[in-house]
């Protein structure tokens, strides 16, 4: 019964870790599912971390109990080789396709520029706002 409890409350995360070496291999738990695995890869640094100038990227695409998430961070936290990490939960990407497009019906469709009027126009329509329209 804990198991299934577990499976539903399983969450996507992603783990950037800048290592020391590219031969670093993390623990990152026996309940974590890996789903996908970028790098090792030499990325310069923008400032000096711990007198390295450069460091290996990589990037872990997880599934994870927030449990699980927080003790896989501790572990990561503590390697001496990690010189830093972010764990974060991606967003969440919805496909609106659908409404958009009802939008966009129901828009008014404007003319791109207003209908010409004469200067003659005009200026009987200034007269007659400011009151001082002689035809009155």
């Amino acid at each position: 019964m804990d198991s299934v409890v577990e499976k539903k409350d399983v969450r996507p995360y992603e783990l950037a870790v800048l290592a020391v070496s590219d031969s670093l291999e993390l623990n990152l738990g026996e309940n974590i599912e890996v789903m996908r695995k970028d790098g090792p890869k030499s990325v310069p640094l923008g400032y000096p971390i711990k007198k390295h100038e450069s460091a290996f990227l990589t990037v872990y695409i997880i599934h994870a109990a927030p449990s699980d998430a927080v003790l896989m961070e501790e572990a990561v936290r503590t390697n001496t080789s990690v010189l830093r990490h972010l764990l974060i939960t991606p967003p969440v990407i919805t496909r609106r396709g659908d409404s958009c497009d009802e939008k966009a019906e129901k828009q008014e469709v404007r003319p791109s520029s207003p209908e010409a009027v004469s200067n003659a126009a005009l200026e009987v329509a200034l007269e007659t706002i400011q009151g001082t329209n002689e035809s009155q």
